[in-house]
């Protein structure tokens, strides 16, 4: 196993390019790996590699992010990439990579790792792993016609050169801690998607924010951060007349059952389908064992916060 710096990173992106596209026989966007594991805000790589002579056969990475749990913002990572190549499958390579990183995290100072597994990967993580199932987060959506929310007019910052000062006042549950360095990463320098940044203001201060992407015919609302119930309502307004305006049939969002606002949505006519996501958490602290993060009534997790959205 062979642990990647960023230089190595960036001389091997091809060769990941290329077993990427051999596990799952599908292209990765042009600088996916450079914007999300190089220019990652924290300035921090965690990615193992296994090779066989000089060829990369399995790799994993995890992307750093914190995390607010209760008010205390920790170091964490969100599990992402793993990959092995077709002719090695079978051989235990991902369970030992991710071992190996999760120990190498530990020493690090991480306080846990989490994610989405998919159908595939969920009873790996579960019983090789030590992960624990924290919530299967269902979608809720709404038809545009009969979504209750009146048009505000737009106020918009794809740029999130706003006052967000907001957000680092909230500080109840476990939630990824979002700072403008983290939006401008995630959304605006974003090489694959294009996203739709709304604001409320007041007093020359952001008070809530909602992050929109387009989907074929329907509108995701990858993100929603409000300091009360009003500020929500209104982005929320801006977030129905961009869908209207757009043409979009449905919109879609993720809304935790024991959030803030997951009865404002459903009051504006949002209600629960499919897909079903599976949530999933390791702490890999052993003081840390009792741990809010595995409480799924703490969580306020949005789209936003996966790989996929």
């Amino acid at each position: 196993m062979i642990r990647l710096d960023p230089p190595t990173f960036e001389e091997r992106i091809g060769e990941l390019e290329d077993l990427f596209r051999a596990s799952f026989d599908a292209s990765l966007p042009a600088g996916y790996l450079r914007w999300r594991f190089l220019d990652n805000p924290t300035g921090q790589l965690l990615s193992l590699i296994e090779e066989d002579g000089p060829a990369i056969v399995a790799n994993y990475c995890v992307s750093p992010c914190r995390l607010r749990v209760e008010g205390t913002v920790v170091q964490s990572a969100l599990s992402m990439m793993t990959m092995t190549h077709p002719a090695y499958g079978g051989r235990g390579l991902f369970t030992r990579l991710a071992a190996r990183l999760y120990d190498d995290m530990a020493a690090s100072g991480y306080h846990s790792v989490w994610g989405f597994p998919n159908e595939h990967s969920h009873a790996i993580f579960a019983a090789k792993l030590g992960w624990r199932d924290i919530y299967e987060v269902p979608t809720m959506s709404v038809e545009v016609a009969r979504l209750k929310a009146p048009a505000v007019p737009p106020a918009r910052d794809d740029a999130f050169d706003s006052d967000y000062g907001f957000l680092a006042a909230s500080g109840d549950g476990v939630s990824v801690f979002k700072d403008t360095s983290w939006l401008r990463w995630r959304y605006t320098r974003n090489p694959v998607h294009r996203y739709a940044s709304y604001i409320a203001v007041s007093g020359g201060a952001v008070r809530a924010l909602a992050v929109t992407k387009r989907y074929e015919d329907s509108l995701d609302l990858v993100d929603l951060q409000a300091s009360d119930r009003e500020a929500a309502t209104e982005v929320l307004g801006m977030v129905a007349g961009a869908a209207a305006e757009l043409g979009a049939k449905r919109v879609y969002t993720w809304m935790p059952l024991f959030s803030p606002f997951h009865a404002l949505l459903e009051r504006l006519g949002f209600t629960n389908g499919a897909p079903v996501t599976y949530l999933g958490a390791r702490i890999l602290s052993a003081t840390q064992e009792s741990s809010p993060l595995y409480d799924f009534r703490r969580w306020y997790v949005k789209m936003g916060d996966s790989d996929v959205y």
